[in-house]
């Protein structure tokens, strides 16, 4: 265990929670491929339709290190601008509990 992860939350801006919607699953398709990216999970609240979290679960320090310098998953996250009202980034270690599909 002590793999590093996170949690992004994220509220659209009225009006723009689709189109937010479409740039998070292009932004999961890209970061999804980064070597050493267990989980990068996108998901949309039941309550509040404007809001989104995304769960990040990296294999190790290097792995989190080579997502961030993803130069695609950058360009995209810099669209995420006019379509959000707020980001709000958790950073931890996973304590306890798997995960799907883990060999």
């Amino acid at each position: 265990m002590n793999e590093p992860a996170g949690v992004v939350t994220i509220v659209a801006r009225d009006g723009r929670a689709d189109e937010l919607a479409d740039l998070l699953a292009k932004m999961a398709q890209v970061a999804s491929l980064d070597d050493g990216a267990e989980i990068y999970a996108v998901h949309r609240s039941r309550q509040d339709t404007n809001s989104f979290f995304i769960y990040e679960l990296y294999r190790d320090k290097d792995s989190v290190k080579r997502h961030q310098a993803n130069t695609e998953l950058r360009q995209l996250g810099a669209r995420m601008a006019d379509l959000t009202d707020s980001v709000t980034v958790t950073i931890g270690n996973l304590v306890a509990g798997d995960r799907a599909g883990r060999s």
